[in-house]
């Protein structure tokens, strides 16, 4: 630690590669973007990197992707940004592994609290609810992927992550959805796509804002007959599913041919709109 600390210390070899001392510290006009993809780095670096980053103060963006720091390396780092102002956070390819998430997913809620994008993908994740529910409080979290993982169920806490904008859980193992991800009404993209849901919830009507649903390849038999209340705009992709309520034919036709099906001609919102515009005619 004494030596990272040295004032006079330009770069820092570790794992075979040589870190940029000062950009990690945000002195001597390091810039607030700090991308380390591809360099190899483990989770002995994840503890000095720490140590630079304790004072800095301007970065926003860091990319460790590709680098195996593993859950311990990557939670060291975390610890040490608590005074960045981290918009942006890559830890796609970081050998999270099968390692317990519960200490990275909290130490990422209570020190990240400006983080608005999240990446996880490809570390074969296999966490628990409970491990990644801290995740959900962040109150500034507008994108998340935790794409091709291992992950079953996701936790009901997401309910909660009400600035969630774009949300990827593709190529995941999951068998179905809380009902509490309906609750997420600026929700806009959503790509469920590779996994194993034989059921939707109920309430996915909810999704006031959702703009692009991407449910390809799962195990899908029925739609709820909430999707009626979705946009009429809605991408809405449902390849490679056995539908039968509707049919494949129909759901590819989009969400004014599912509403037919289910007897519907508008969304509950639609003729909510209708009936006000009714009352302001009179």
């Amino acid at each position: 630690e004494g030596v990272a600390n040295h004032p006079a210390l330009q770069s820092l070899k570790v794992d075979g590669a040589a870190l940029p001392v000062a950009e990690f510290r945000g002195v001597d006009g390091a810039k607030d973007v700090v991308d380390v993809t591809d360099w190899g780095l483990g989770p002995s670096s994840g503890h000095v990197i720490s140590t630079l980053a304790r004072c800095n103060r301007i970065m926003s963006n860091l990319s460790l992707k590709g680098n195996p720091i593993g859950v311990q390396g990557a939670e060291a780092i975390v610890g040490g940004l608590f005074d960045a102002p981290l918009r942006v956070l890559n830890l796609t390819m970081a050998g999270l592994g099968e390692e317990d998430m519960k200490g990275l997913s909290t130490s990422v809620s209570k020190n990240l609290g400006w983080l608005s994008e999240l990446r996880l993908d490809e570390n074969g994740l296999k966490a628990g609810p409970e491990e990644m529910a801290p995740l959900f409080m962040l109150r500034n979290l507008r994108i998340l992927s935790i794409e091709r993982n291992q992950l079953t169920a996701i936790p009901q806490l997401i309910g909660t992550a009400l600035s969630l904008r774009r949300l990827s859980l593709r190529a995941n193992q999951l068998l179905e959805l809380p009902s509490a991800l309906c609750l997420l009404t600026n929700l806009e993209h959503l790509d469920l796509n590779k996994n194993h849901l034989r059921t939707l919830p109920h309430n996915i009507g909810g999704l006031a804002a959702l703009s692009h649903l991407e449910l390809s390849e799962n195990k899908l038999v029925e739609l709820p007959s909430s999707f009626c209340e979705l946009n009429d705009n809605l991408h809405l992709s449902v390849a490679r599913n056995p539908l039968e309520r509707p049919s494949i034919e129909q759901a590819r036709q989009g969400i004014s041919a599912i509403r037919r099906f289910f007897g519907q001609t508008k969304s509950k919102k639609d003729a909510g709109d209708a009936a006000q515009e009714a009352l302001d005619a009179i």
